[in-house]
């Protein structure tokens, strides 16, 4: 049962000093801002504006990039923008902005056409927090809003390659590994505390309360919206992570393989584009396979073989959107299935254990925009997911397991909108979730069938402050509500967000932000029995959340242009579930009294004299602590959070080549209540390069990537390490205008 319950975690045991990760990251800046000196000195060559195609209007703030290049330049307050050192040739010119949608890429030839024939349309493209666009943090071609609790990066279609690329630039979350599985912490919360969700839909397992970003269809994905605790829209206890996939009108199909070490091998295909004037459709398919089998010296200095660590994923993802005039119908569906060799819930690992998880889910909208700013939506989805879990007897593993877990959800939701000086949103939301399970070899222990409704509903208004004095037309003023009814009983999350835009040099500004939200017991923790080490506890309480979030940004786009965001917050946690030893060798759910999690996070982004070199670093300093009144657990670091960690980037993009450096730093992990045990904090290494070249409609691109570089032995769990360096290839090949 600790193997299900137990956080694994990713980065632990260093046996390398800090000073390699100084060291190295201090001599690669040197170099690249030595080469920026050099590469800013080159003439201008392509020039433009980019305009609202209704309006006519300037669009600032929106980033142009060249395609393929990783080359980007963020337009000024007239909306236009500039590339230099370019050579000869032909270029495809694309934008992006939230709130905007870019009409068409534009196709130029330096030397063929003057700076002022160059013209990129976009046409408005509303978000769910309208009038709030504030900070614009470009480096590959995406855009990193911050409103308050709320983080909204957008990207191309196509463009979000991994979820690493998130990890990389946005400090307030963590990727953390558990067994095949892949999830997301936020703050230094527990794993079950994120909601997952694509497209609004909630993708956390009834089983594990967990959500597996992994069957994400990362290639569709066009915006991701990052929610801090709680709002009057979503119920995470610690925050909500919402992939939305999006269709941007461009016809492309591209395919995709890699290969690498411990048997890596990845293989895509995504296509989008017109199934007639009106229809746009987006298809994505993925297969991938790893075996990390490897050998390693223990802590006890014993050889070990990592065994039985394989899995092999197979993704579909499709979508089909219709439009008339103010109607939008979209139809989405998604499958995904994995076989792995290390067993979800089960405590014993053992080399002959395996699992296999089957996802099906289906949702549809429609919407409708009336003249009068007012718009209605519809909404509603189900999702089976299939878990069966197989881990026989051997001379380590003394009890048999075989279980299968048969998860159904299904939801419905109406929206209703209005937009103008005050903008109003509300909603309800009604869904309903069960879990079925059958224990094959202890029919009599078999968890059997159990399911819930929670009916949910939300109201909110945006207010655009009115610009005086120095305060820019672009401040607002989030307030909300929400009631959460059903399972559980009533609870009412009220939220607010006030966001305040200067009228000075650097573009300052600053956000307040409050939130209270809610997380029900998972059905296990209510009614687990499949193993013999625990005990169910039908009596658990919802675990509850409060906190704020105070930030700060300030950003300028002259000589350098550089981005700075820095923010402080708290989170309150109310009756925390976690599961604990009572009797003998049985473990037990229980509620916490209380825990509170306090933290800082900073992130800059530099790009020296404007040249080819972009340095990225983020800093999440968090202290997780206690708060029961048991003496011995009092004050104390809750375990498997890192106390602090850093990550620092530089990105050379020159002509068709990209080399990123990436080096991570995690704080010191505690794997005892009491902090009488911790593994050591870590520093790694990853490099990658990139190449990319044009022909006509075709785009082909390489990579190459180094991950551990330094070849630091770690543990995600104790006695349970992480791979040693890895070797990774890449290649794609993409034609714009689809396959005919």
């Amino acid at each position: 049962m600790l193997g299900r319950f137990a956080p694994a975690r990713r980065l632990i045991v260093s046996h390398a000093p800090r000073r390699i990760f100084i060291v190295i990251n201090s001599l690669l800046a040197v170099q690249f801002i030595f080469l920026s000196v050099l590469f800013a000195q080159s003439e201008i060559k392509i020039s433009g504006r980019v305009v609202d195609n209704v309006s006519g209007n300037a669009v600032p703030g929106a980033t142009v990039y060249i395609d393929g290049s990783g080359r980007t330049s963020i337009t000024d307050g007239n909306g236009e923008f500039a590339f230099g050192d370019l050579p000869s040739g032909r270029y495809m010119l694309g934008a992006s902005r939230i709130g905007y949608r870019l009409l068409g890429q534009v196709e130029i030839s330096t030397g063929a056409y003057p700076a002022s024939q160059i013209v990129i349309l976009m046409v408005e493209s509303p978000v769910e927090v309208s009038g709030q666009s504030v900070e614009a943090l470009e480096g590959t071609g995406r855009g990193i809003d911050h409103v308050g609790n709320q983080t909204i990066i957008n990207f191309r279609p196509g463009e979000l390659l991994t979820v690493d690329d998130l990890d990389d630039r946005i400090p307030e979350i963590e990727i953390v590994e558990s067994g095949p599985g892949r999830y997301l912490r936020i703050r230094g919360a527990d794993l079950n505390g994120t909601l997952i969700m694509l497209d609004g839909r909630i993708l956390n397992s009834s089983l594990t309360a967990r959500g597996d970003i992994s069957v994400i269809p990362i290639g569709s994905v066009s915006r991701v919206e990052i929610t801090k605790g709680g709002d009057y829209k979503t119920r995470g206890l610690a925050g909500t992570v919402n992939f939305i996939t999006g269709v941007d009108g461009d016809r492309r199909i591209s395919a995709g393989a890699g290969r690498g070490d411990f048997g890596y091998e990845d293989y895509s295909i995504r296509s989008r584009g017109y199934l007639s004037k009106k229809a746009e459709y987006s298809f994505e398919g993925d297969n991938g396979f790893y075996r990390g089998n490897f050998e390693y010296i223990d802590p006890r200095d014993s050889p070990r073989v990592r065994e039985n660590n394989f899995s092999r994923d197979n993704r579909l993802f499709w979508s089909v959107k219709r439009s008339w005039d103010r109607l939008i119908i979209n139809l989405n569906g998604r499958y995904f299935h994995r076989q792995a060799g290390v067993p979800g819930p089960i405590f014993q690992l053992t080399p002959e254990a395996n699992s296999e998880i089957e996802e099906r889910e289906i949702y549809s909208s429609i919407s409708k925009r009336f003249g009068s700013g007012m718009s209605i939506s519809f909404s509603s989805g189900i999702i089976r997911r299939r878990a069966d879990y197989d881990s026989p007897r051997t001379p380590s593993n003394f009890i048999q397991y075989r279980t299968r877990f048969d998860e159904r959800s299904g939801d419905v939701k109406a929206r209703i909108q209005r937009t103008g000086r005050i903008d109003l949103d509300g909603f309800i939301w009604s869904r309903y979730e069960s879990l079925d399970g059958v224990d094959f070899i202890r029919p009599g222990s078999s968890f059997g069938f159990h399911s819930r409704k929670i009916n949910t509903a939300g109201i909110g208004a945006v207010y655009c402050l009115p610009g005086i004095w120095l305060i820019a037309e672009s401040s607002a003023l989030t307030a909300g509500i929400r009631s959460d009814g059903g399972a559980g009983g009533d609870f009412l999350a009220p939220s607010a967000t006030l966001r305040v835009n200067l009228d000075l040099p650097a573009d300052p500004g600053f956000d307040i932000s409050f939130f209270r939200s809610r997380r029900l017991p998972d059905m296990t923790d209510l009614f687990w029995k499949e193993d013999v080490f625990a005990t169910p506890n039908p009596d658990l309480m919802a675990e509850e959340s409060e906190g704020y979030d105070i930030g700060l940004d300030i950003r300028s786009a002259r000589f350098s242009p550089f981005d700075f965001r820095v923010s402080k917050y708290r989170n309150i946690y109310e009756n925390l579930i976690i599961w604990r030893k009572w009797a003998g060798d049985k473990f037990k759910p229980v509620n916490l009294s209380g825990a509170r999690i306090d933290g800082w996070e900073a992130s800059i982004r530099i790009k020296p004299f404007d040249g080819p070199a972009v340095f990225h670093w983020t800093g999440s300093f968090v202290a997780p602590r206690n708060r029961e009144t048991e003496i011995n657990h009092r004050d104390k670091f809750l375990t498997y959070r890192p106390i602090g960690q850093q990550t620092a980037e530089i990105e050379l993009a020159y002509r068709q080549i990209s080399f990123k450096a990436i080096g991570r730093h995690v704080g010191r992990r505690y794997i005892t209540e009491e902090n009488t045990k911790s593994l050591p904090p870590v520093d790694l290494l990853d490099l990658r390069i990139k190449y990319s070249r044009s022909a006509g409609r075709y785009k082909v691109g390489l990579g190459a990537d180094v991950l551990n570089i330094g070849d630091i032995q770690y543990e995600i769990l104790e006695r349970q390490p992480e791979r040693p360096r890895e070797f990774r290839f890449t290649m794609e090949i993409e034609r714009n205008g689809g396959l005919f």
